[in-house]
């Protein structure tokens, strides 16, 4: 079935009046589509269990990276029941999911107190999804590491 505007030309009202009315559609959906996006974005980040199941992570900020551009982001890290992790080891990997390859320079993670893990040097050397995938252990090593990932947009 295909739908089409009807021409303005035969209605009695004119052009004018027919041209206003599609405008009043089209930033009425404008706006709805905007209002959905801003609620999705202004919900609470989501934390990720480990594959292990011994911590849950929570990206802080925008999911979103442009092309050649360092940024940096924090993962909150906490037991799998929302408590304080203690003291933790942490690395990080950044890697375009299609290509398989990483970025123009290799991320650090620096870790600080109640699970603040800081990651820098985010730097996607072309667009498309990239995965940033945070390996973190109890400092004791007493437990294997696990891992828990992220994906990001990349734009031009």
């Amino acid at each position: 079935m295909r739908y089409a505007l009807n021409s303005c030309n035969d209605k009695p009202w004119g052009r004018t009046a027919c041209a206003v009315g599609r405008l009043v559609v089209l930033c009425w959906l404008a706006t709805a589509v905007g209002c959905e996006a801003e609620a999705e974005d202004a919900a609470a980040p989501a934390a990720v269990a480990s594959s292990g199941g011994t911590w849950r992570a929570t990206l802080e900020g925008s999911k979103t990276l442009q092309v050649g551009v360092a940024a940096s982001r924090t993962l909150r890290v906490t037991t799998a029941s929302g408590g304080d992790p203690g003291a933790l080891s942490a690395s990080v990997a950044f890697i375009h999911t299609a290509m398989n390859h990483g970025g123009l320079v290799d991320p650090t993670a620096t870790v600080g107190a109640g699970g603040a893990v800081a990651v820098a040097d985010l730097q996607a050397s072309m667009e498309g999804t990239w995965r940033l995938t945070l390996t973190v252990q109890d400092a004791a090593k007493a437990k294997p590491a696990e891992k828990v990932s992220f994906d990001f947009e990349v734009n031009p």
